[in-house]
């Protein structure tokens, strides 16, 4: 990701957006000329040529109140086209990445990166660069301008030009230090803010409320003495390259006043020098400046392409035979969960699978669906070794902890695929969703389903689930909060499936549900099998 791709892919609006900065120029050095012309005229005694010269200055004023109105509309829609651009990569960078990698940061920090690292973006990158392409098209046509009066103003500006250009190379190390430091100081306030939110119901019943508003202020001060010292820093800079614009003005005012004396230049161009050298002068402050800023950005731009990963040229998409565990191991950081441990059924086998909470049924489910990798060992799928190779076509996972999506029953059910009604409403019955089946199947969810009980949750999570249709199912605790009854009969739904493979993995099991399953593992770990019982 760069900011030249971004600019490219809003090719259109930036071309819009380039033609009314041209005519933005264009109008600014008219109106230095034509009042240049005027005076001059008015000190010849030719009045009509003045008032000329006036009309035409009225008359470039109104072009110029359009343009101002049409460059703000189109500033806009570019700036928004590249916004939503970078968004919808973002998005799909972390939708490509694997499991492990989306889950090496937490959501408030993909928020961030989504909503305030993007305004940083718009702010020093987007907004920045069309002030530099404004400036220099201001500065080429002053400087042109002033060239034309007097040639020796040429070698004035490059002069001039030189010494301005180095206060913001003494600068421009330390601004990008800030700048990052900045982003990690929004991403964090971004997280407390999500974490004490999360929390708030836990936080009230404790009666520490209070909690909420000081933790947030804690980390809000972090972000306000982190954007005050880039202030800081951005304000010394541009004060030194003040001081420069403002002795490069009065160099060339004191040397249009000096050929105006050797009768080289006319008295109306002594006036209309010093206006065109603060427009070259005030640019060329700007635009260094804002260079400087402008090269914060890439290392925004770097961060999100820390998650790329290219496309896994491999994937396992049929299972016809049978799945073998052979030896794998897994840890986190130093903690021990799997290890030596393997494990094989057959296609259209059910599988329970019973272990003490916190044991690694979890971590197990996701080796199976490849969100996680084992360590060492090796994964099989119909013999042939599978291992860091996604499994998402053949393997589906229900967690006991359900996310509903803030959007309709039916994409919570298809996420947007095509499925007939009648297939839903056949799905909602068998997963003892009775009291949908009556409902508009459009109509939106309260708060991503907060008005439904945890049961039903995990029941249209499993209906989700088997209209995905993968041959197979893994249920970590996933009937956990639905009623002993209906909990049965989803179950008994499932088994009775004979192509699915399932594997339940639960804390406990009924003893008239174990002759159900082709096999009733028990572990009190899942260390070198041997706890098997």
């Amino acid at each position: 990701m760069t900011l030249k791709h971004y600019l490219l892919s809003a090719k259109k609006e930036n071309l819009t957006l380039l033609f009314w900065l041209l005519v933005d120029t264009g109008c600014l050095l008219l109106h230095g000329l034509l009042s240049s012309q005027a005076v001059t005229d008015l000190v010849a005694l030719n009045l009509n040529q003045f008032l000329l010269n006036c009309a035409f200055i009225l008359a470039n004023s109104f072009i110029w109140m359009i343009q101002i109105r049409q460059v703000t509309t189109a500033r806009e829609k570019a700036i928004q086209t590249m916004n939503t651009n970078i968004r919808k990569d973002i998005s799909q960078t972390l939708a490509d990445c694997h499991y492990q990698t989306f889950h090496q940061k937490d959501t408030a920090t993909y928020t961030s990166w989504m909503t305030n690292d993007i305004q940083t973006i718009q702010d020093f990158g987007f907004e920045t660069l069309e002030l530099m392409i404004s400036q220099v098209l201001n500065v080429i046509g002053a400087a042109a301008t002033l060239t034309l009066y007097h040639p020796s103003f040429l070698v004035s500006l490059l002069l001039l030009t030189a010494l301005m250009g180095i206060i913001p190379k003494l600068f421009s190390v330390k601004l990008a230090e800030k700048t990052n430091d900045f982003s990690a100081k929004n991403e964090a306030l971004t997280k407390t803010i999500t974490d004490v939110l999360n929390g708030y119901d836990i936080l009230k019943n404790a009666g520490k409320s209070n909690h909420m508003s000081n933790k947030i202020e804690k980390a809000s001060l972090l972000v306000k003495m982190s954007k005050i010292t880039y202030a800081r820093l951005f304000g010394t800079m541009m004060a030194s390259q003040n001081a420069t614009s403002f002795f490069s003005q009065l160099t060339v005012l004191t040397q249009a006043g000096l050929l105006f004396y050797w009768h080289l230049i006319p008295i109306g161009l002594v006036a209309q020098a010093q206006y065109f050298a603060s427009i070259t002068f005030a640019g060329l402050t700007g635009f260094f400046a804002n260079y400087s800023e402008l090269k914060t950005t890439a290392a925004i731009f770097s961060k999100f392409d820390l998650l790329r990963t290219p496309p896994s040229k491999n994937k396992c998409s049929t299972f016809v035979s049978d799945f073998y565990l052979k030896n794998i191991s897994f840890q986190y950081g130093k903690n021990k969960i799997i290890q030596n441990f393997s494990l094989s059924f057959k296609k259209g086998e059910k599988i329970s699978l019973t272990s003490p909470s916190g044991k690694g049924k979890s971590t197990l489910l996701k080796l199976l669906a490849s969100q996680l990798y084992p360590q060492t060992g090796d994964i099989f799928v119909d013999g042939q070794t599978v291992n860091n190779l996604p499994l998402d076509q053949i393997v589906e996972l229900v967690p006991h902890h359900v996310h509903l999506f803030d959007d309709s029953l039916r994409f919570n059910l298809t996420f947007g695929e095509p499925i007939p009604d009648v297939v839903l409403y056949r799905t909602l019955k068998d997963f003892q969703l009775d009291e949908f089946i009556n409902d508009d199947l459009d109509r939106p969810l309260i708060k991503e389903g907060s008005d439904l009980s945890g049961g039903q949750k995990q029941r249209i999570a499993l209906a989700r689930a088997h209209l995905q249709n993968k041959p197979i199912l893994l249920l970590d605790e996933a009937t956990s909060a639905i009623d002993v009854n209906r909990a049965q009969k989803v179950l008994d739904f499932l088994l009775q499936q004979p192509d699915k493979t399932i594997i339940y993995a639960t804390h406990h099991l009924n003893q008239s549900d174990e002759q159900k399953f082709n096999q009733t593992l028990q572990f009190q770990s899942f260390i070198n099998n041997s706890s098997i019982q």
